[in-house]
């Protein structure tokens, strides 16, 4: 007889998570999740009943390079508070850092079977979504209907059901490095498991993390290759397997289509570069306060959209500007509102960790790589309270470093 085990409530919070836009509801001005709302709930009633702050000391000395970025945030919004939408802002951030926080503490309690079966739902959610679309032409929708009437390719991409194709990118890249980190050699027993990890992959169509997760590994393979283990040397062939077949897919079935592949790629790489350009341009116009420091948190959809055009965002016809709005990508929001110093401090702690950890922690590093690049081409803050696989990837490792 089959014996199903029950997951704990951590565990159950934590798989909300694959369910993403499908669980999301409105709550205090916020859009938050059932998750983090779960998540929130029991972090308030541990506080109440007994509040460990050897664990805060623990989380914030092992996570001690998030601190000049925090400190620096809070001191930008009290000497700079003349924007709507700091306080919306900054609930996102410490959300996600209280986030981040539960799982430090609670990491033991999510199981490698509970892991497994967040993929297994993203891998299902993906294919059930794209499957009414492509035979009923049913498009699942948690935003205004008229979002998927557009031409473009975000409508015709597999993601399950999160509200664009790039979050799923996101979140299934991260709990696949989450498996590999965890499962190591099982990850072998799990054949089917990764075959329609690719397949979704490739019917997802954002491979940026792929390209950096390979870059990564040929990086370090080069390092330290005569001690390179097996399991890291299939992995690698695979990901240059997939990204051969992948390419080749798509050359054959845009052969004879140029106009349109160079269109889509202009839009694509467009939207990110060249509202990071003219920012770049407005900011070195200004004072070298400015250059370091910002306009202030807030100051994007007014600076930087309403008064200037400098984001992809509304740049054509006319649009309503909405505080804490953020763009395509995070490095123009950020180099405006912060500046140079607040893009570096927070370039430093990913960057840090992707170093310090590159020959004990393979995923880990990886995925610290992953985030820097999100942070250049996605509006990645608001949607940091969602990253529960990488949070569970940092807690681990910083932990057990070795794992």
């Amino acid at each position: 007889m089959l014996k199903i085990k029950k997951f704990n409530i951590y565990e159950i919070a934590y798989l909300t998570f694959a369910f993403d836009s499908l669980l999301k509801v409105d709550l205090f001005g916020l859009r938050l999740h059932i998750g983090v709302v779960i998540i929130l709930i029991i972090l308030f009633i541990s506080f109440l009943a007994r509040s460990r702050f050897d664990y805060i000391k623990s989380f914030l000395k092992r996570n001690w390079t998030i601190l000049p970025f925090f400190a620096y945030v809070f001191l930008s919004v009290a000497l700079n508070s003349s924007y709507p939408g700091i306080s919306l802002t900054l609930s996102y951030y410490l959300i996600a850092l209280g986030i981040f926080y539960f799982l430090y503490i609670k990491e033991k309690y999510i199981s490698n079977r509970a892991i497994v079966a967040f993929q297994w739902i993203l891998i299902l959610s993906g294919l059930l979504q794209l499957l009414l679309y492509i035979v009923w032409g049913y498009q699942v929708s948690f935003y205004d209907p008229e979002y998927y009437m557009v031409d473009a390719s975000f409508v015709t991409r597999l993601r399950g059901f999160f509200l664009e194709p790039n979050w799923y990118s996101i979140i299934i890249v991260f709990n696949s490095l989450l498996m590999i980190m965890m499962l190591k050699r099982d990850m072998l027993k799990h054949k089917w498991l990764l075959v329609l990890t690719t397949f979704c992959i490739f019917l997802n169509g954002s491979y940026t993390f792929i390209g950096v997760i390979l870059i990564g590994s040929v990086f370090s393979f080069f390092i330290k290759f005569p001690w390179v283990s097996k399991l890291k040397l299939i992995i690698v062939i695979f990901t240059f397997a997939v990204l051969l077949t992948i390419f080749t897919a798509r050359s054959i079935s845009q052969k004879g289509d140029t106009r349109n592949l160079l269109g889509s790629a202009q839009i694509n790489y467009g939207s990110r570069l060249f509202p990071a350009m003219r920012t770049i341009d407005f900011v070195s116009k200004h004072s070298l306060y400015r250059q370091l420091f910002g306009f202030g948190v807030g100051s994007w959809p007014y600076v930087g959209l309403e008064q200037n055009r400098l984001g992809y965002i509304g740049i054509r016809g006319s649009y309503i500007i909405q505080p804490a709005q953020r763009d395509s990508a995070e490095f123009q929001v950020f180099l405006l509102e912060v500046g140079y110093l607040g893009v570096v401090l927070f370039i430093f702690d990913y960057l840090y960790n992707f170093l310090r950890f590159r020959n004990t922690n393979w995923s880990y590093s990886i995925a610290s790589a992953c985030m820097l690049a999100a942070f250049f081409i996605y509006p990645i803050f608001k949607f940091s309270m969602y990253l529960i696989p990488f949070f569970l990837i940092r807690s681990r490792a910083v932990k057990y470093k070795s794992l």
